[in-house]
């Protein structure tokens, strides 16, 4: 499933998502790119928590490149916030 992930007229991005069965388990993986402007990525962020929070899952995957330079960045927090085992 492809998800817009687009904001407003910047560079188009998007989310891709699998949905797997994986012995009886849900499985979801998610693959983003994000943009290059705070406000960009904050919008992005945040319709990727709705998206992974739209379902149930028993283990929900994302990959990305979150274009997040530095550790303090207030969207990778409230990320890291959101989910759990959020390696870099």
């Amino acid at each position: 499933r492809e998800i817009d992930l687009t904001y407003r007229k910047f560079e188009p991005r998007g989310l891709l998502q699998a949905k797997v069965n994986l012995a009886g388990k849900k499985i979801s993986v998610f693959n983003t790119h994000f943009g290059l402007k705070h406000w960009e990525r904050k919008f992005q962020s945040r319709r990727l928590y709705d998206e992974i929070t739209n379902d149930i899952y028993d283990c929900a995957f994302v990959f990305g490149d979150f274009n997040e330079w530095m550790g303090w960045s207030r969207n990778l927090k409230w990320l890291e916030q959101s989910f759990r085992n959020v390696p870099r």
